[in-house]
Parts: C-alpha cells; structure tokens; sequence
C-alpha cells in the first residue's frame, strides 16, 4: 500500500525517467531508440500537464495521473493540428500506448485510458532497394564519397575500409547499428561468420560472403597497427583508432552511391532492403531471410514478398506483348 502511494507521488517527469530506464534496462533498446522515446514522450507529458505546455488552453494539468481517455484522444488531434505526418502521428500514438501500459501495469495509475485511442493507419510503403546493377557498379568504384576524402585524402585505409563496409553491409544484411557495434572478436573470416546484437539484445550469427571477407580482411590488414588489441578493438575505425559511428557509415554509402549512381538518397537501410530482395528473388525462402535478417515477426519480412511480386509485374509489364 505504502508502495503504491510512493508511485502516485513520483512526478511526471520522475516516472518518465523510471519507464525510460526500464526500456534500456529491461528491453535493451538502443540509445537512440530511448532518445526517440524521451522526446516524443515529453511532448506528451507537457501536454498534459497544463495550458503552457500543452499550448491549447483546454488542458487542466492534471498530468499523468489525471488523463482519461478524451485528454489522450485531444493530444491526439493537437499533434494532427501541427501538421505532422500521418507515421509521425502513428508513432508518437504507438509511444504513449506503450507508455500508458507500463504505467497501468507497474500501478502507478489505476486504469490504462490508451486502450480506447487508436493508432492513427499510415499507407502501406515498400522499402526502397538498390539493383544489382548499382550495387555492383559501387562495388568496383575506385571513388570514395567526397565528404570522406575532403577528410583523409590520400589514405588509402580509406578505400578499403569503404569496400569493406560496403560488401558486409550487402553481404550479411544487417542493421548498420550492428555493423558499426562489432568487433573484431566478432567475426570470423575463417568460417565466413560475424556474430551480431540485434534489437532486444538478440544475439544471430551472419553469413559473410567470399567478396566482403577478401575485402574485410584487406582493410584489417592494413589497420593492425592502428589497433592496440585486435580482438578487442572495432571491426571499422576511425581516425583517432576509435569506432565508426553509425552516422559516419551512413555518409561512406551515400556518397559511394552518389559517386557511381547520382542518386542522393541511399542509406545503409538501402542496403539491408536489397539483401532481402534479391535474396527472395534467387528463391530463398521467406523464413530464412526472416532469420537472416533478425526479424521477431515473420510479417515484418513479407512486405519484401511484395517488393519482389511488384518487380515481377513490371518486367511483365515492359516485356509481354499483350500486357
């Protein structure tokens, strides 16, 4: 009883941090996920705590703890009042369901209101993908973005570290946040394997092709005395000898697509996009790709069966004489 008097004493803000320490804590998300959360969040909670920050004067501020249902259906339709995107909307709902259900369930509240708002429908987008032709065209460039080289002309560690990124990115179909994570302990080039942390803290093994292992074992070679323990230090360095981020691996592939392509916006997603297609469209089957790629949830991979059956119609399309 104490304990539950102590909850519904917290501040809003108080709770916000307990809820975003439990999603690190207990459902090891990314701190950029958690960043994400904190901010769409505390929109939320300033909503609801008052006219100021809420800024729409129809508020009483009683916060958290007062929220009904018809307080969390209006900050539904303040947030569509601010010209956000229909997937902006859609998330920023999706978060403080997630938030509302934590606090029901931990007792800090007495009931969830979120279960009667619904999540905003966003239109169904497929994910955008590279040809084989680009990405073979970007492969076998001798280029490197400009951003980069305005950085360290000259080096060519530079080169071989954006082959590599490149290939293992193609090859294993993973996240760029895990490919910026791993290791050099991680991966073995001997089996062809690299060993990454997906989300939720989910550990998978990826297959690395004969290509990104001749190209990840160049740049390896020609990085040792930049590493003080191999094993222990990242598998892409930067110039200090530290880890690549995830954002400096983002700039390396578009600007080796910029280079070969002209197209600005590929993204190392791209690249994880295309592994999956080009995977379904060689007849690999859909719970193997799932697997391959980290998916929890079988549907999460069967928008690429749609990507693949698309494709298939255009060909159709273009070569059918009586299409």
């Amino acid at each position: 009883m104490g304990k539950d008097r102590e909850r519904k004493n917290c501040s809003d803000m108080e709770v916000l941090e307990i809820y975003l320490s439990s999603l690190a804590g207990e459902r090891f998300y990314s701190g950029l996920t958690v960043k994400a959360y904190r901010g769409d969040l505390s929109e939320l909670v300033n909503y609801l705590n008052g006219p100021d920050g809420g800024r729409s004067g129809q508020i009483d501020g009683s916060g958290l703890h007062g929220a009904g249902h018809r307080e969390l259906r209006g900050y539904v339709a303040w947030l569509s009042r601010q010209g956000l995107a229909r997937r902006s909307v859609a998330r920023r709902v999706a978060a403080m369901k997630s938030f509302f259900r934590f606090l029901y369930t931990r007792g800090f509240i007495d009931g969830n209101p979120s279960e009667l708002v619904k999540t905003p429908k966003v239109p169904h987008e497929l994910p955008g993908f590279l040809t084989i032709e680009e990405i073979m065209q970007a492969l076998s460039q001798d280029n490197h973005s400009a951003e980069v080289a305005s950085v360290e002309t000259g080096n060519e560690t530079v080169l071989l570290r954006q082959r590599a990124i490149l290939e293992m990115l193609y090859s294993t179909g993973a996240r760029v946040s895990e490919i910026a994570a791993l290791k050099y302990r991680n991966v073995d080039l001997e089996r062809g394997t690299a060993r990454v942390m997906g989300k939720g803290g989910k550990e998978r093994m990826c297959n690395i092709g004969r290509h990104a292992g001749i190209a990840l074992e160049k740049y390896v070679e020609a990085t040792l005395a930049s590493r003080r323990e191999l094993a222990d230090s990242p598998l892409f360095l930067n110039q200090r000898g530290g880890a690549l981020t995830a954002r400096s691996i983002a700039r390396v592939v578009k600007g080796a697509f910029e280079n070969v392509s002209g197209r600005l916006d590929v993204s190392p997603h791209a690249l994880r996009h295309s592994f999956a297609t080009h995977m379904l469209e060689a007849g690999a089957d859909i719970r193997s790709v799932q697997e391959l790629l980290g998916h929890s949830d079988i549907a999460t991979t069967q928008i690429y069966t749609h990507v693949t059956a698309e494709r298939l119609l255009e060909v159709y399309r273009k070569g059918h004489p009586r299409a």
